[in-house]
């Protein structure tokens, strides 16, 4: 279930990306009953259609797919090292291999890339920025 982030915690930040990698589809279809129920309001409607995009796009897909691996081991090592039981060299080994784990996420992209073009069912990567729309007031 895709639950929303929190403010304070890192592991609900964990839990949301963990869900959106492995209940991907559950949510596209959720999206999409949203975005054809006539009941919803309008904007409703477009704000789902939106989240359904920004959802299956590449870029957001492979940004899932790094995060979701890099918060999962950060939130095991906020775990062992919550434990009262836990002394310094202990904690010092495993910040120490938490360190170790995120120095080799560098040589990964490629391994990063295969797996985000499969969960998008894109044909062809899309790497080129987003450009945001401008707001200009008066």
């Amino acid at each position: 279930m895709l639950k929303s982030l929190s403010e304070a915690r890192w592991s609900a930040r964990a839990d949301v990306l963990r869900a959106q990698v492995t209940s991907r589809n559950e949510i596209k279809n959720a999206l999409e009953d949203l975005i054809e129920d006539n009941t919803q309001t309008p904007g409703t409607r477009v704000t789902d259609e939106g989240f359904r995009k920004t959802l299956q796009s590449f870029q957001t897909t492979l940004l899932t797919v790094i995060w979701d691996e890099i918060l999962q081991r950060v939130d095991k090592t906020r775990e062992i090292l919550q434990r009262e039981e836990l002394d310094l060299l202990c904690a010092t080994k495993v910040l120490q291999t938490l360190s170790l784990f995120l120095s080799k996420k560098r040589s990964k992209f490629d391994y990063y890339d295969a797996r985000a073009i499969q969960l998008s069912n894109v044909p062809e990567p899309n790497y080129e920025k987003i450009k945001k729309r401008e707001f200009f007031f008066r």
